[in-house]
């Protein structure tokens, strides 16, 4: 197999031709032995009756057969001609020849089998040697000689040569044929991967929309022509991505950078020390979160670029969850909210530990940067028929209608939390996250509580 794998198609079709023409070479000679078998046999055959009508019968009896072999005008059925003589040596005479014509060239013939041309056309010869032969006889003959001669080709060694003929026609065909096909196959795939290699060029160029959809690609390319669309895709996708990144970053760094210029120049002129370090802690602030953001905006990024994550077989969600609600235990007692986790024990999925982390993080902080002071927050996980539902909720006020329909999207925000701190993509990242893992997230359709629910298939 890997070596078919490594021939070309010209190369396969030689071998597939060198091949057929040794099968056709030995089924040829097969065809071809076994008619001339069936040759000589037909004149062993007639050669057999005569020397057992001569044993049983004498020669008077095949006298009589020749008589009437030479007026029917064959002998026994058979273009064979035969020739009886009589005597020895000196006293050797002809006594009977079922075709005169050709007595003189049969008086030459030699013991045993032989190939001869008699006035001009092909004879099987036989001459057996009589005298040895009827040594055990009861009767033994040693003054006559009998010579045989079929005339050749048989019908059987034509039909044999015709099927020769046939056998190498359809090779000589299917070799033209497979050529012709060969040839034409080459065309269409210089032709095909020379239009693939054109549109690659106009994609390198910039123009990303290209794609083979429009090109008629042999069967044996089609394959390749989805690939390289699939290939093309996701470049696309990150050409169109880094400029989303590239678009967003210098937009995020120039109000930062904005409102440092701003904080600068009165800086350096206050001397006043106290205004100096509010001035130093309000441009710490504005670029933590700057930096905040623009983090967010790479993780986001290298999501949705498919940047391998390292998924880890057997991880407990209820202990992942259970370390992500101590962190914000705190915070949630501060804004004296009631907090409420119930987790069903040995909920394990196939997730990486640090992706999940920070779904949790941007949940959980989500809750408690929304939730009203005093209002219950929730961390439930439990199992179901076809795997785990783990939810995150607040009560104080739904989703707003102005964002529940796309709150996963990129710098999502309501109208009434504007002046919020916060980057606009933590929902973002935990879609995207869930979406890595082959997890689902959705708003809950829940007017009572805002609630975000992640669901998945368990180990």
């Amino acid at each position: 197999m890997e070596i078919l794998n490594r021939i070309t198609g010209g190369r396969l079709l030689v071998a597939v031709m060198v091949a057929s023409a040794l099968v056709a070479a030995l089924f040829s000679a097969a065809v071809w032995t076994a008619g001339q078998s069936a040759q000589t046999q037909q004149l062993k055959t007639v050669e057999t009756q005569i020397l057992s009508m001569l044993r049983d019968q004498g020669l008077g009896r095949i006298t009589q057969m020749i008589d009437n072999a030479e007026a029917a005008g064959s002998l026994n059925g058979t273009n064979t001609v035969i020739a009886v003589w009589r005597g020895i040596g000196a006293r050797r005479a002809l006594l009977r020849v079922s075709d005169p014509g050709l007595t003189e060239h049969l008086e030459r013939a030699g013991f045993g089998l032989s190939q001869a041309q008699l006035s001009g056309i092909d004879y099987l010869v036989s001459r057996p040697d009589i005298a040895a032969l009827s040594a055990s006889w009861t009767a033994p003959v040693a003054d006559t000689d009998i010579v045989l001669a079929l005339r050749v080709p048989t019908p059987e060694l034509v039909a044999a040569r015709r099927t020769i003929i046939s056998i190498w026609g359809g090779f000589l065909l299917a070799l033209a044929v497979g050529v012709l096909l060969h040839l034409n196959h080459r065309k269409q795939y210089q032709t095909s991967l020379q239009r693939m290699t054109q549109e690659l060029d106009r994609f390198s160029s910039g123009d990303t929309q290209v794609r083979m959809a429009d090109i008629d690609t042999p069967p044996e390319l089609v394959v390749l022509s989805a690939q390289l669309n699939s290939v093309l895709d996701r470049i696309e996708g990150l050409v169109s991505g880094l400029r989303y990144l590239a678009a967003h970053a210098a937009h995020e760094l120039k109000t930062p950078l904005q409102h440092i210029l701003s904080d600068l120049e009165p800086l350096a002129q206050s001397a006043d020390a106290l205004d100096r370090s509010d001035r130093a802690d309000h441009m710490r602030q504005t670029v933590d979160k700057a930096n905040a953001r623009l983090n967010a905006l790479m993780q986001l990024f290298r999501l949705e670029a498919d940047a391998d994550i390292a998924l880890q077989p057997g991880l407990d969600l209820g202990a992942l969850c259970d370390l992500a609600w101590d962190d914000y235990l705190d915070l949630y007692d501060a804004k004296g909210c009631n907090a409420v986790i119930t987790l069903e024990p040995d909920v394990r999925v196939t997730a990486d530990r640090q992706l999940m982390t920070l779904l949790l993080d941007n949940l959980l902080g989500n809750a408690a940067k929304y939730a009203p002071d005093g209002a219950q927050i929730r961390l439930d996980l439990s199992r179901t028929q076809s795997g785990f539902v783990l939810s995150v909720s607040n009560t104080g006020g739904a989703f707003p209608a102005d964002i529940r329909d796309y709150a996963f999207d990129r710098f999502a925000r309501a109208r009434d939390t504007a002046d919020r701190p916060g980057t606009g993509l933590g929902l973002s990242l935990v879609h995207v996250i869930a979406e890595r893992h082959g997890f689902r997230a959705r708003i809950k359709d829940d007017d009572s509580c805002a609630c975000v629910e992640i669901s998945g298939a368990v180990e």
